[in-house]
């Protein structure tokens, strides 16, 4: 419920990091791979699959504070039809 998240996991994360271009990169067990949103659906489904049963596991969209939030949403969208549980959010400054 809102206001009482449980802690993060502390492996078997996957980012998804969307930077001020519009760009997306997937990254996961420490390797970036810079997508298009189309087949972000496909890359979630993959790496949900592989977790099996772990209950820990979970996505995080790490987006730049300028992108407009329906872009972040875009990617929840996809994420969720992937069937990823667990979905967290985090904001990056602009680089300058």
């Amino acid at each position: 419920s809102a206001g009482k998240a449980s802690r993060p996991p502390s492996k078997n994360i996957a980012y998804v990091l969307l930077d001020k271009d519009g760009s997306v990169q997937f990254q996961k067990d420490g390797a970036k791979q810079t997508i298009k949103l189309a087949d972000l659906e496909g890359l979630a489904d993959s790496w949900q699959q592989s977790q099996n049963q772990n209950n820990d596991s979970a996505i995080l969209i790490q987006a730049d504070k300028s992108l407009p939030f329906d872009e972040v949403m875009k990617v929840h969208a996809a994420l969720s039809k992937a069937g990823v549980k667990r979905i967290a959010f985090g904001v990056t400054s602009a680089s300058h």
